[in-house]
């Protein structure tokens, strides 16, 4: 009887599949790096096509009673300023206006998705101090961002934007960077 030896064809077939794998691969590679240089070059087409909202509503627990929660939204185009007292059953609408598209590109290339949700500072007390609300829904991403008397940067470069088009007297107080924030 004589003895068939499949060792030789097993190293072959192994070379052939090798080689298939590393020209998969660098397929894979070539077409996955167009991708990513084809959706950056798309990003500043998917800021036109976008369907944006943003909301930043603010009260002073201090000032509530006698002022109001001011919310000021930006819609795609569009940008109004509402006051909300604290017995009214309506918003009074303050200011409404267009807006140039590019500073909604701005805001949105300000990646605020990527903040926490909330930010607390334990050092003024729940009950006293200044509160933001964000929210910003863009196509189908939804976010929500609480700060109460919280200091962030990219908070303040967003309402030192939103402010471009805030009539003098309805211009965002923010913060200091100097606020006290990391008491225990």
């Amino acid at each position: 009887m004589t003895k068939v030896s499949f060792e030789g064809s097993q190293i072959y077939f192994m070379k052939i599949l090798y080689i298939a794998i590393g020209f998969g691969s660098f397929i894979i590679y070539i077409l996955y790096s167009n991708s990513l240089s084809n959706s950056r070059i798309d990003s500043k087409q998917t800021i036109k096509n976008s369907q944006f909202s943003l909301s930043l509503s603010t009260y002073n627990h201090a000032e509530l009673i006698s002022e109001s929660t001011m919310t000021y939204q930006l819609k795609n185009d569009s940008f109004t300023i509402t006051r909300q007292g604290k017995f009214a059953k309506a918003d009074s609408l303050l200011f409404s206006s267009t807006i140039e598209r590019n500073l909604v590109g701005q805001i949105m290339m300000m990646k605020l998705d990527t903040l926490d949700d909330i930010y607390i500072n334990k050092c003024v007390m729940g009950t006293s101090g200044t509160e933001y609300h964000i929210s910003i829904q863009r196509d189908t991403i939804s976010k929500s961002i609480y700060l109460h008397h919280y200091f962030l940067q990219q908070i303040e470069d967003l309402i030192v934007n939103i402010n471009k088009v805030v009539p003098e007297k309805y211009k965002i107080d923010y913060i200091s960077s100097n606020t006290r924030q990391n008491c225990h």
